[in-house]
């Protein structure tokens, strides 16, 4: 990417700021060496990482700490055969091993998005490593003696020794031979030795060694005769304590050499985590969301300059397909140039895997180039004028834009004579539009307003400007140029008023109505806008009222549903009572002998019971289950229904008494053909699919009904990704996804995925009886 116009545009201010969220300097080298991405491919991915980290941030759920220190010198030094790590220099890679170990576990969790759980699927597993150097040392580098017997029996050794010369120099300040000897009533260090502060005029009349002179003559710094031994008998033991502990950071850096490649994939892996890590945390100090991709239309929604703090006014514009060229004009401080370095800076961003500072909907293309030529830009040491300057840049942009290119150019043809610049600023404009080079421009020459108005593919854009409070609104309106509006703010501030007039009628000699014209079309297209708010409004309204009264029918039709079922169990009910209470008549009658009473009592059990499955067959309908064909012929394969039971089959083959045998489950009945009704043939609506996802199967065709339940969230977006691209080889226009409701990750997931799919026409929630917010009903593009 260009670093001029990385500079031009403060993108740098931006990652230093990305840089302070990061916790460990692994991931801030990261995030400053991090280049602008032009393939679309990876600046998806990595949004979609950073999109998901930052949904698991806002969701409050307790993340592993980032303790990264920093490794990367250590991992120079292991490189290199025969060196020796200190234990500072180890316990901070155990502590890069802990963290890489807690963000494997939490990042492998079922709920957590694919893309991040890639990101630790191939950490290496150093566990024994961490072990092995918490048993010699705690997380500050602090050596565990008690922990090493040889460390242990060594130190205690020389707390024994420091114990004794202690004593010793004690016994010579405190005794009575030797009062008034001393300057101070306690020994001091020099070089690691104790020694006595002796005054001077005392010297010699203790044997010992000299080992230093105090600043002011007053005082030596004696080491009695038995003291040098004590101090020897140190040294030695403090030299082994030393060696020993040598010895062990040793054999302890062999050790985690072998594993170095291992060690350098986890510190770039929880390096990279970091990374995206601080970029999320980014998006929600400064509100972002994710801007959605696009081929070429640029739609900016409520967009603040992500430097200009919390006062900053939004701003919003688009630029469909057709349109390459988008003219500003306006006065001075109006926020044209604001504007253009706003869409340069957020589009820096998108294309560094960053969410942006804008409303949900905003659209950007991801760009192969960012090209900027804004400001005053002349150059004293190379002898530029402002113009030069400009040309040196626009002549290097030329060299380099195409058809996937982003040009911002502020104050086009400024710096030179006005006829001269603009000839030159649309003969650039034409090269552009002839490359499809996308370009947002500001401008205060009136007749590039109307070479916005002339050519196909260029839009004009005015910045609006309050004429009463002489302020700008800092909105861009779209369509209309603006004007400068430079008398009416230099008669505001003081400008005599003879110079104004003067100035006015100069312009009258040369006045068209242009400036009616503006006015004209600036009101009409206030109007328009106001128009086109209040019929969005109306929409809103009556997509709410069709959406009311939608969830009101299948209210209703959840409701006759629970009515009937709970008419059937009391129906159900009403028929045991019945029953036994009617088989207690009968045993009463037969013996009284009354036969036709007896045979009376048994219709009237067959009829309730034929009523009990009619309104379960009723049910049936209502769970969308297969009607009944009573006209179709009886053939093996045929789908029947028991009419004394009410349960479903299917015919295996005929029988010898002519009758046929029935698979019900697992079992299979030899039933009589009067005692079976023929069931229509399922089709294949939404309602009424009984296809079901295989999860064993690995090439699988398209499916009605695919079910993810009990799937991971990575396991089921590739199960939703094959299905698609089965569905879309085979030309099924209408399947539905069951993923259950849970916690709604994976809901989320798979409309999120659905939404951003080319194939998709349009998806919605199963109606409440076939399965409601479990289950998701998916309509492809014709």
């Amino acid at each position: 990417m260009n670093e001029h116009t990385l500079r031009l545009l403060s993108f740098y201010r931006i990652i230093d700021q990305v840089k302070e969220h990061a916790s460990g300097p692994a991931g801030q080298r990261l995030i400053a060496e991090q280049k602008i991405m032009t393939d679309p491919v990876l600046v998806a991915v990595e949004l979609g990482r950073a999109h998901a980290m930052r949904k698991i941030l806002d969701s409050g759920i307790s993340m592993p700490a980032f303790d990264l220190p920093d490794v990367e010198h250590s991992e120079k030094l292991l490189s290199k055969e025969g060196t020796v790590l200190e234990a500072a220099d180890c316990a901070a890679i155990a502590r890069v091993i802990h963290t890489g170990s807690l963000l494997r576990r939490f990042f492998s969790a079922e709920d957590i998005d694919a893309g991040l759980t890639d990101c630790v699927a191939s950490f290496p597993n150093l566990t024994e490593i961490e072990k092995r150097i918490y048993s010699i040392m705690d997380s500050d580098g602090e050596i565990l003696f008690k922990n090493v017997p040889a460390l242990a029996s060594l130190q205690n050794a020389c707390k024994k020794i420091r114990s004794e010369i202690e004593k010793l120099a004690l016994s010579y300040m405190n005794s009575t031979e030797y009062s008034g000897y001393f300057q101070a009533d306690v020994a001091s260090l020099k070089d690691g030795r104790t020694v006595l502060p002796l005054k001077t005029q005392h010297k010699g009349r203790i044997k010992g060694i000299v080992h230093d002179v105090s600043g002011t003559g007053q005082t030596i710094f004696l080491e009695p005769q038995d003291l040098v031994e004590k101090n020897n008998e140190l040294v030695i033991k403090e030299n082994a304590l030393r060696n020993e502990v040598h010895r062990i950071l040793r054999e302890l850096t062999d050790v985690i050499r072998v594993h170095l490649d291992d060690l350098a994939a986890i510190r770039a892996s929880t390096a990279y985590l970091d990374m995206i890590h601080a970029r999320a945390l980014y998006a929600i100090d400064l509100k972002c969301n994710p801007a959605l991709s696009s081929k070429s239309s640029i739609i900016i929604l409520n967009a603040r300059h992500p430097l200009l703090g919390p006062t900053c006014v939004p701003i919003s514009f688009s630029l469909e397909d057709k349109v390459q060229i988008l003219l500003i004009t306006g006065p001075n401080t109006g926020g044209k140039t604001v504007s253009v370095k706003t869409l340069g800076l957020l589009a820096l961003m998108n294309q560094s895997g960053m969410e942006i500072p804008v409303d949900e909907g905003s659209t950007l293309p991801v760009f192969g180039g960012i090209f900027a030529d804004i400001g005053d830009e002349q150059s004293i040491e190379q002898s530029l004028s402002t113009f030069q300057a400009h040309m040196k840049n626009i002549a290097e942009i030329c060299a380099k834009t195409d058809s996937r290119s982003l040009v911002l150019l502020d104050e086009l043809g400024s710096g030179t004579d006005p006829e001269e610049g603009t000839a030159i600023s649309m003969a650039l404009l034409d090269l552009f539009l002839d490359r499809g080079t996308k370009v947002l421009a500001t401008t205060h020459h009136g007749i590039l307003k109307n070479y916005g108005y002339m050519k196909s593919g260029v839009m004009n854009a005015s910045m609006e400007f309050d004429v009463t409070r002489l302020a700008p609104t800092y909105r861009i309106i779209m369509g209309i140029p603006g004007e400068s509006h430079a008398l009416t703010i230099a008669e505001h501030t003081g400008v005599p008023i003879g110079v104004i007039k003067q100035a006015d009628s100069y312009l009258e000699e040369e006045r068209t109505d242009i400036s009616r014209l503006i006015d004209e079309l600036s009101r009409e297209k206030r109007k328009l806008l106001e128009q086109e708010q209040i019929q969005k409004e109306k929409d809103r309204a009556a997509e709410e009222k069709i959406r009311d009264a939608s969830l009101k029918e299948l209210s209703l039709k959840q409701k006759e549903r629970e009515l009937r079922e709970k008419g059937l169990v009391e129906l159900t009910s009403f028929l045991r009572e019945s029953r036994r209470a009617l088989e207690q008549i009968i045993r009463e009658i037969r013996e009284g002998g009354d036969e036709t009473v007896v045979t009376q009592g048994r219709q009237l059990i067959q009829a309730i019971a034929e009523q009990v499955v009619q309104e379960e067959a009723r049910l049936d309908q209502l769970h969308g289950e297969t009607p009944e064909d009573p006209e179709a012929k009886l053939i093996p394969g045929m789908s029947v229904r028991v009419k004394k039971t009410g349960q479903e089959g299917e015919i295996v083959r005929q029988a010898r008494d002519n009758g046929y045998v029935v698979r019900i489950g697992n079992m299979r009945v030899s039933l009589a053909a009067t005692e079976l009704i023929p069931l229509k043939a399922r089709s294949f609506s939404q309602d009424q699919v009984d296809v079901v996802y295989s999860r064993t199967q690995s090439t699988e065709p398209a499916v009605f009904e695919l079910n993810v339940r009990g799937f991971r969230l990575a396991q089921a977006m590739r199960a939703v990704e094959k299905q698609m691209d089965a569905a879309v080889v085979s030309g099924i226009k209408e399947w539905s996804i069951v993923h259950g409701k849970g916690t709604g990750t994976l809901q989320t997931a798979i409309h999120d995925y659905l939404k951003d799919s080319p194939f998709v026409a349009s998806f919605s929630f199963a109606r409440p009886e076939f399965g409601g917010s479990g289950k998701t009903i998916v309509i492809l593009k014709s």
